[in-house]
């Protein structure tokens, strides 16, 4: 039986990838799976937002990322970073 790392989210995919021949929209987010998990802790704790503290910082810890990586992109002139 092999185990395999759990994905909480926290990590943001490679937006590249992501937003690969999109159009820059606030619609498009490499953090989408983290979002999701958020809003289903709070689905299912009857939105009791105590009780989702960790959903919302792995999304929080995934926005940096995702942002950091960004700017990062942009400053070694990445072709496929967006401005």
């Amino acid at each position: 039986m092999s185990l395999r790392p759990v994905d909480d989210g926290r990590t943001p995919e490679d937006f590249v990838k992501v937003m690969g021949g999109k159009t820059a929209s606030k619609y498009t987010d490499p953090c989408a799976k983290a979002s999701k998990l958020s809003m289903k802790c709070l689905e299912d704790n009857a939105y009791d937002r105590t009780k989702c503290t960790e959903a919302f910082n792995n999304y929080r810890e995934c926005k940096k990322a995702w942002i950091t990586q960004r700017r990062q992109d942009r400053l070694n002139g990445r072709e496929d970073a967006w401005n």
